[in-house]
């Protein structure tokens, strides 16, 4: 009860609400690297467009997680799926302000590389890609209708 691990704390919230981005490994970077190709920042310069206007929410937060397939050795898929995280966050930051809700107030983001470990949020045998980055944004239960 008490040992719950600090990714499913930021990656669980039933009391919030969600908007989910999910984009396969190969739609953003180069593979096993955590360099954009070009239609890669295009994808999400679109997402962001879409999604990040109107949603300036006291109280809400990014969750940028990078996973892997188990192919990988254990320590380099963690940092592979860090670094990629990490780009994707730098990006929305630089580029968008997702951490911006207003003149000087600030949002939490969040970059987690979850390596091979599987999502505490998504059944294993759901049908998005196993190497793949998702932008949450979770927002107070109510906002993002």
């Amino acid at each position: 009860g008490k040992h719950v691990d600090p990714y499913t704390k930021v990656l669980v919230r039933p009391g919030m609400d969600k908007i989910v981005g999910t984009f396969s490994e190969q739609e953003l970077f180069h593979e096993g690297r955590s360099v954009f190709h070009p239609e890669g920042v295009q994808k999400l310069k679109e997402w962001a467009e879409k999604h990040v206007p109107g949603t300036k929410l006291t109280g809400s937060e990014f969750v940028i997680v990078a996973y892997t397939d188990s192919n990988s050795d254990s320590k380099a898929a963690e940092i592979l799926t860090t670094e990629q995280a990490e780009a994707v966050k730098t990006y929305l930051i630089d580029h968008h302000s997702i951490h911006k809700l207003g003149t000087f107030s600030r949002r939490t983001v969040h970059a987690i590389g979850m390596g091979t470990r599987l999502s505490p949020t998504t059944a294993a045998s759901a049908s998005l890609p196993l190497r793949r980055i998702e932008v949450i944004l979770f927002a107070p239960a109510g906002t993002l209708s």
